[in-house]
């Protein structure tokens, strides 16, 4: 098994990850890593090999883990991802055999305490209620349940377009930004969307793609929405409602006053919001099989790409209730 990876950035620690290597299976069965990371002075062009020539296969980390942990591993993160982790759990081991030798076991506790948060459990999930919706607890959560979405692999698509779901607080309350499309555009004519458009040549992320719509579009600066990760769903379920591989990518941008956007009404007619007590209650939806939901809670009904979209948000990664 080997992990092929091209100038890692330095990222956070992915710590479902590591809650996974180092509790769930035992600190014990884990031996040292270092070897697979380079220093931070080194270029990581080079593949890192989990697999080892010079060490006996029952040293071979991949080895040690069960295939279900390895499966879970490859199937849900990339390899950059995988590669910072493994670095990440290789300083929070050291850090703890450090605390550990010196007895300073009160400090060693709190270092492990957020490794101790089982509420990711994939078979799990935690649901936030409505009073603490959108604070940084659960924000933390949202970053971590798109981390954890399983890649889907699917056929290359030619055409690729963004949307972001944006997160907000409105009069106080946790919602959702929504938007209903002008009359004057080619396609979908007064349909509610999520700002968004076709990726551009020029575009150096998908990121870029979702912030650079959503300001020509209402308004909202790029500085305004904190970037959570992106959704991560089946490309070929995507293609066959819109005929184009579109990226989501969830954002919160906090405070907003819907009243003070600037719309581009060349693009846009309105903008709404649904408070997030309405988008989860079921009574607002019409589920039929082999189709789409339908949500028909609010000023406007949505259906179609943004309904399964804000389902499948609501549903795997918000996961607010009572």
């Amino acid at each position: 098994m080997r992990l092929c990876v091209a100038n890692l950035p330095r990222t956070e620690s992915f710590h479902l990850i590591l809650q996974s290597l180092v509790i769930n299976r035992g600190i014990h069965r884990i031996r040292s890593i270092s070897h697979l990371v380079k220093s931070e002075n080194e270029s990581l062009e080079t593949p890192l090999s989990i697999e080892e020539p010079n060490r006996s296969a029952s040293d071979c980390l991949a080895r040690q883990l069960p295939q279900e942990d390895v499966s879970f591993l490859v199937n849900n993160y990339t390899a950059p991802a995988l590669a910072a982790a493994y670095q990440d759990r290789e300083h929070t081991l050291r850090d703890c055999a450090l605390l550990l030798r010196e007895d300073r076991i009160d400090e060693l506790r709190n270092l492990l305490r957020p490794y101790q948060d089982f509420t990711l459990n994939p078979n799990y999930k935690y649901v936030t209620p409505y009073t603490e919706a959108f604070s940084e607890q659960h924000l933390d959560r949202i970053r971590k349940r798109l981390t954890r979405l399983p890649r889907q692999v699917t056929k290359a698509c030619s055409r690729r377009a963004a949307v972001v779901i944006p997160l907000c607080m409105y009069e106080n309350k946790p919602s959702i930004l929504l938007t209903v499309r002008s009359q004057s555009v080619g396609k979908h004519k007064g349909e509610v969307c999520f700002p968004g458009g076709m990726v551009d040549a020029s575009d150096r992320s998908i990121q870029e793609t979702c912030l650079r719509e959503m300001e020509e579009e209402v308004g909202l600066k790029p500085d305004r929405i904190h970037v959570l990760g992106i959704l991560r769903c089946d490309w070929s379920n995507v293609a066959s409602i819109t005929g184009v591989a579109v990226t989501p990518v969830v954002g919160y941008a906090g405070d907003i006053d819907k009243h003070s956007l600037r719309i581009n009404q060349a693009e846009v007619d309105s903008l709404f919001v649904i408070p997030i007590r309405d988008l989860v209650d079921g009574k607002n939806w019409s589920r039929t099989k082999n189709a789409t939901p339908v949500f028909h809670g609010g000023p406007h009904v949505i259906w179609g790409l943004t309904a399964y979209l804000l389902d499948y948000c609501l549903r795997e990664v918000l996961v607010i209730g009572p």
